[in-house]
């Protein structure tokens, strides 16, 4: 996991790598290798896996979780591959396989990125192949209909171009995702219709960073990226869904998300104490969502990096997975910092249960690749109360943690099952 960190720490650390002046640049199709998660050298960070988990329902976590490259090499059925998988977390506790790919080794095949339309019917969710008898390397988006457990696939791009990073609007009307077209260009933002038809871009001139979010009444796009002419810093963008009224707020540095209301948005920006984006430390904002703003009227939040960050139901505050704090919550108001757990590093990607009282939390399993323990997913109650590990990493296999603990890792020893895949 070790390139995964890394690639963390060069996003959320130091607000992101050098680019070359040309932009960034796609890797080869000719290369099947440049597109495995685990090479990060060659893979260009927008594609980078979205690991939020989502919740199906009040019981049901869906997650995304791939094995190390060395498992990979194993050629059993279902050994290798990055996928979609789902935790039932009441009753006969179980994780089972969402998305297994058909017709090619799934050493070369990953599922990644899911966003749960609206009706709560369908997920749609980037997918890639490699090495299939139709020789298709590219990235492309896709969706899978609950009801038939992820079997009956449609595909809803497919160009030579890389597709990624989806997300449904909330009226479940459009698709938000990233589009990389070849050769040498800056990742774009498209909307298309939810069975992929009338495909444009938004914003032609700037390029995306990371994934757009949608406002809440569905209008609107907010995004960070930078305008392709002229290299300035990366900024915070908004825009009308239908691409007209594109503004650019503030600087920032990556990650956007929407107050309930829809006033507000958060980001990580750079350190007022830095002017460097690719070298300073990144530290949480908010700001208002509708102003054309100076670079000084956003209101530094958490002073800290967030590697992942979302508003609580009642937007009175923002929950962000600190860097050196754990996991803490800010009082969108007073500023004053809460405490949730404090042992939490590495975390990737959190989610609201619809009863906005429990989070899942996607973590990096620490551990070595071949040890037993590493905490991939878990749940806890807003206040910090009823915290569950749910599912290890356990060689490489996804593991059910088979009893409640808030010791880690001593108290996994003997407690899990593995995993069928």
């Amino acid at each position: 996991m070790s390139g995964l960190l890394a690639t963390v720490a060069c996003t959320v650390l130091l607000g992101g790598c050098e680019l070359p002046s040309s932009g960034m640049v796609p890797p080869s199709l000719e290369d099947s290798y440049c597109y495995d998660f685990n090479d990060h050298e060659c893979l260009p960070s927008h594609i980078e896996p979205v690991y939020t988990p989502v919740w199906l329902d009040a019981s049901r976590i869906l997650f995304f979780f791939f094995r190390a490259q060395e498992e990979r090499e194993d050629s059993r059925e279902g050994a290798g591959g990055g996928g979609l998988y789902v935790l039932q977390t009441r009753g006969e506790v179980e994780v089972r396989r969402f998305t297994r790919p058909s017709g090619v080794d799934e050493r070369f095949a990953d599922d990644y990125s899911p966003t749960l339309a609206p009706d709560g019917t369908t997920v749609v969710y980037a997918t890639l192949r490699l090495k299939t008898s139709g020789g298709e390397h590219n990235f492309e988006i896709v969706s899978s209909s609950l009801e038939l457990d992820g079997e009956e696939v449609r595909r809803l791009t497919k160009t030579i171009n890389q597709d990624t990073n989806p997300v449904v609007s909330p009226d479940g009307e459009r698709i938000a995702f990233v589009r990389t077209e070849f050769l040498y260009s800056e990742p774009g933002l498209r909307v298309m219709n939810p069975d992929g038809t009338r495909s444009r871009r938004l914003a032609p001139n700037v390029g995306i960073r990371g994934t757009p979010a949608w406002s809440p009444d569905g209008r609107k796009l907010a995004f960070v990226g930078t305008d392709e002419g002229t290299r300035v810093p990366f900024a915070l963008y908004v825009v009308d869904r239908d691409g007209p009224n594109l503004t650019r707020l503030i600087e920032a540095l990556s990650g956007v998300a929407w107050s309930p209301d829809g006033q507000l948005l958060a980001y990580n920006g750079p350190h007022p104490g830095y002017h460097d984006q690719h070298h300073g430390q990144s530290v949480l904002y908010v700001v208002n969502s509708s102003a054309d703003l100076a670079d000084g009227e956003a209101r530094m939040l958490i002073e800290e990096p967030c590697s992942a960050f979302l508003w609580s139901p009642d937007g009175r505050e923002v929950l962000c997975a600190g860097w050196w704090s754990g996991l803490i919550a800010a009082d969108v108001e007073t500023g004053e910092i809460r405490v949730i757990r404090p042992t939490d590093r590495g975390v990737l990607g959190m989610a609201w249960a619809p009863d906005g009282r429990t989070l899942a939390v996607r973590m990096t399993p620490m551990q070595a690749p071949h040890s037993c323990g590493g905490l991939v997913l878990y749940t806890i109650d807003r206040d910090g109360s009823d915290y569950r590990p749910q599912v290890l990493e356990c060689d490489g296999e996804l593991t059910i943690v088979g009893a409640d603990t808030t010791s880690l890792p001593e108290e996994q020893e003997g407690t899990g099952r593995a995993v069928a895949r």
